[in-house]
C-alpha cells in the first residue's frame, strides 16, 4: 500500500509561489499587530541601537497553536531574529541561551512520553500530544544585580501562551493569569530600563491587571500568533 503524501511537494528546491506566499504571510501579520497601550515609547527612535530581550516567546516565539492552528513551513522568524534582521544588538544572549537549553531539555522529556504513548497506537500517540501539549516550565526570576549586566537602549518582553486543537486555555496562573515569575520579571523590567515594551505573543486574551499599569510599562503591543513571518 502506497502510504507517501501525494499532496507534499517533492520540489525540494524554494519556489516562487512559496516566496510570494511568504511575503503575503508577513504582511498580514503586521497588519494583525495591535498597539495596545504606548506611553511615548513607540515607535523606536533612531537611538535605539541596543535591546535587552527576555521572556518565554523572545526566541521561543508561537507562529500558531496546537493541532491545525499550527503551520508547517521551511522557516520561522522569532522575534529574536526579527529584531536583529532589523539591525538592532541582542544584549541577552546568555540569558535566550539559558532559557532556551532549558526548554530543549523539558522538550526532550516530553516527546519521550509521546513516543511511549504511541506504542499503543498511532492514534494514542496523537491523542496524548493534543490532548497534553507541551507547557515551558518556569523559569528562575531576573535579579536586579542580573539586569546590571545588560545595559540596553530599550527593554522587550515576549509573554507567550500556546493553546489550540484538543487544549484549551485554562484559568489559572501560567495560562490566563501570569505566574509569580511573568510578574516579577516584568515589574523588575519595567525598573530598571527608561523604556520597556511587552509584547504579548498569544493566540487569545490574557490578564495584565497586575503590571498593566506599571509607571515603567512605556508600551503594551499584541503581536498574536502570526505564522512564519510573525518575528
Amino acid at each position: 500500500m502506497n502510504t507517501k503524501n501525494q499532496i507534499a511537494t517533492t520540489n525540494l528546491p524554494v519556489s516562487e509561489r512559496e516566496r510570494k506566499h511568504a511575503r503575503i504571510s508577513t504582511e498580514i501579520a503586521a497588519q494583525g499587530i495591535v498597539l495596545l497601550e504606548n506611553r511615548d515609547c513607540l515607535p523606536f527612535d533612531e537611538n535605539v541601537k541596543t535591546i535587552a530581550l527576555f521572556g518565554n516567546g523572545a526566541r521561543r516565539t508561537i507562529k500558531g497553536g496546537t493541532g491545525s492552528g499550527d503551520v508547517n513551513v521551511r522557516s520561522f522568524v522569532s522575534v529574536e531574529q526579527g529584531l536583529q534582521r532589523s539591525g538592532f544588538k541582542i544584549v541577552t544572549s546568555a540569558w535566550l541561551d539559558e532559557y532556551d537549553s532549558l526548554i530543549t531539555k523539558a522538550r526532550a522529556v516530553y516527546f519521550d512520553n509521546i513516543r511511549e504513548a504511541t506504542r499503543q497506537g498511532a492514534l494514542a500517540g496523537l491523542l496524548a500530544m493534543m490532548s497534553n501539549p507541551f507547557h515551558a516550565p518556569e523559569f528562575r526570576c531576573l535579579t536586579e544585580n542580573e539586569l546590571n549586566q545588560y545595559p540596553a537602549d530599550l527593554a522587550v518582553y515576549v509573554l507567550a501562551r500556546n493553546s489550540g486543537e484538543g487544549a484549551d486555555r485554562e484559568l489559572a496562573p501560567g495560562d490566563y493569569y501570569l505566574n509569580s515569575q511573568e510578574i516579577h520579571d516584568i515589574t523588575l523590567l519595567s525598573q530598571q530600563y527608561d523604556k520597556f515594551v511587552l509584547l504579548l505573543n498569544t493566540g487569545g486574551v490574557i490578564d495584565l491587571s497586575p503590571v498593566r499599569n506599571l509607571p515603567g510599562l512605556g508600551a503594551i503591543v499584541l503581536i498574536g500568533q502570526g505564522g512564519s513571518g510573525t518575528g
